[in-house]
């Protein structure tokens, strides 16, 4: 996996164990300027709560420099090769 994009290839229970392993405000970064699918795939794998807690951090959050994004967005990436390693 390269590209936040790819989120879309993981199976739903893999994604759930995924987002188990990040933090709120990354997500809500790397989301921010993701396109919509990328958007509807995690918040498809998020309890209700979650999902309100995302989108209240998603509306705090303002305008983002693209850096910025990218950042996050590479930070949910190696959880992802992080989880692969592991076999999960």
């Amino acid at each position: 996996l390269y590209r936040i994009e790819d989120l879309l290839r993981i199976p739903d229970r893999q994604m759930q164990v995924l987002l188990g392993k990040l933090d709120v405000k990354t997500l809500a970064v790397a989301l921010k300027s993701a396109d919509p699918a990328v958007r509807q795939k995690v918040t498809n794998n998020m309890s209700s709560r979650s999902r309100e807690v995302l989108n209240d951090e998603t509306e705090l959050l303002g305008t983002l420099s693209a850096a910025k994004a990218r950042e996050s967005q590479a930070k949910i990436l190696a959880a992802v090769r992080k989880g692969e390693e592991d076999g999960e």
